[in-house]
């Protein structure tokens, strides 16, 4: 389980991003358009996974299907390693432990997924392309040279490339500069979406930054287009913290510990609840209000503590998913007591 994580184990800087990636959108040219419903083309689009899987010589390589391993393509959906559309058909090839998955189904082929730590959107767009290359040189694509990738919708033609970036902007939020941010960025074409379970709620501050079309632009743009962005939101985070902070600072502080405390002594915990404490005491750690505790151990969380996740691995240990806020209380509480008596 804890190989699926590692991509959310952050590099020295920036501390706001969690998370960055690249998806590739791909079609055979020996395949047409199918409706989910058309067993002899998931046959054919099986035969082409099962073509590609040997090309990509990885021991670590995962085959697994919707249909038999729901459970644990939604925990892998949640930790952010499979983004494409799920039906009861899709199939996968996933590699946690290098990061990246293949996702075959009936609208676009083939998506190609690769995520990263921090802010890496040009590391992971190299090795897309390169998984990109070995597929293309055994299973041709449908390419267009005035087109580029031909797609079901225009949305994903041209170079059928999305970048994203997982930042967390929790001061920025707590201002409430993310309602004008996201009306300035869906102006240009880029897609800010609040990732909080809660609509109402500002206080956790998790944002999807990525391209809504990839017509008309190429992979390298786009991934810069979407790291200068990232970088930008970045960096309005990090100046609005520390202005905040210094004009704030007991507030402040009294906020960070007091979600230290809960998390230190909950008994039961909401998912939205628990986001909410981590959001908190992340500040904390960048702030170097709370020492004990460091990004290390707190991103990982925001992504591995939804129902999902906690379901296939309550299942693995033959824990009630009745007790499932208890489960996700107690997995803090230990975390959080072992680090304490680290130092």
């Amino acid at each position: 389980m804890q190989e699926t994580i590692k991509w959310l184990k952050p590099g020295i800087k920036p501390e706001s991003a969690l998370s960055s990636g690249v998806l590739l959108y791909r079609t055979f040219s020996d395949l047409q358009f199918q409706a989910e419903n058309d067993s002899i083309f998931f046959e054919r689009i099986h035969q082409k996974q099962d073509l590609i899987k040997p090309c990509l010589s990885s021991k670590s390589l995962l085959s697994l299907s919707y249909e038999n391993d729901y459970d644990y393509v939604d925990n892998l959906s949640e930790t952010g390693l499979i983004q494409s559309d799920k039906t009861d058909n899709s199939t996968f090839l996933v590699n946690a432990k290098k990061g990246y998955s293949l996702t075959f189904s009936c609208s676009e082929h083939l998506c190609i997924n690769v995520i990263k730590n921090g802010l890496s959107i040009k590391s992971a767009l190299k090795e897309a392309v390169k998984i990109d290359k070995i597929i293309n040189s055994v299973s041709a694509y449908s390419f267009s040279e005035k087109f580029g990738h031909v797609m079901s919708s225009l949305q994903k033609s041209g170079s059928a490339s999305f970048a994203y970036t997982f930042l967390h902007l929790p001061v920025l939020s707590l201002i409430k500069a993310t309602v004008e941010i996201q009306k300035r960025l869906s102006k240009t074409g880029i897609l800010f979406e609040n990732c909080n379970n809660s609509a109402s709620s500002n206080s956790i501050g998790i944002y999807k930054v990525s391209n809504k079309y990839s017509f008309g632009s190429s992979e390298e743009d786009i991934s810069s287009q979407i790291t200068d962005i990232s970088s930008t939101l970045i960096q309005m985070e990090n100046e609005t913290r520390e202005e905040y902070y210094s004009e704030n600072k007991a507030e402040f502080e009294d906020k960070i510990m007091k979600s230290l405390g809960i998390l230190e002594r909950a008994k039961m915990l909401s998912h939205q609840e628990s986001l909410e404490h981590l959001s908190n005491i992340r500040c904390g750690i960048i702030l170097s209000v709370i020492k004990s505790i460091s990004l290390n151990d707190i991103n990982p969380l925001f992504f591995t503590l939804g129902h999902n996740n906690l379901k296939y691995s309550m299942a693995s240990s033959g824990i009630p998913l009745a007790e499932e806020n208890c489960y996700r209380a107690e997995k803090i509480r230990k975390l959080i007591i072992k680090r304490n008596d680290d130092i």
